[in-house]
């Protein structure tokens, strides 16, 4: 992952051009899901098809999760532990 993708997702004011503050939970599922080949051309729209055939295109990304791989990897261990303080503060009541 390059460092400029991590500060975009990390950082709220991180700007992609001048003036253009990236919006960053929809950075980051860009990041996460990755996404398909697509027109970059000015009103292209992915959702409905305009423009898609027009040039400039982008090639797409791969996937890089960030978010689902520790998750998963930690879900286990988090719902033991949120599993024990919940019996704990029933035992308090």
């Amino acid at each position: 992952m390059e460092v400029g993708v991590v500060k975009a997702v990390a950082d709220p004011g991180y700007k992609r051009a001048p003036g253009k503050v990236i919006p960053q939970t929809y950075k980051a599922f860009f990041v996460e899901y990755g996404t398909e080949p697509h027109s970059v051309a000015k009103g292209a729209r992915k959702d409905t098809g305009k423009l898609q055939d027009k040039p400039p295109h982008h090639p797409g990304t791969s996937a890089q999760p960030f978010i689902r791989i520790p998750y998963y990897d930690a879900e286990a261990e988090f719902s033991d532990r949120f599993a024990e303080a919940l019996d704990e503060f029933l035992k308090d009541i």
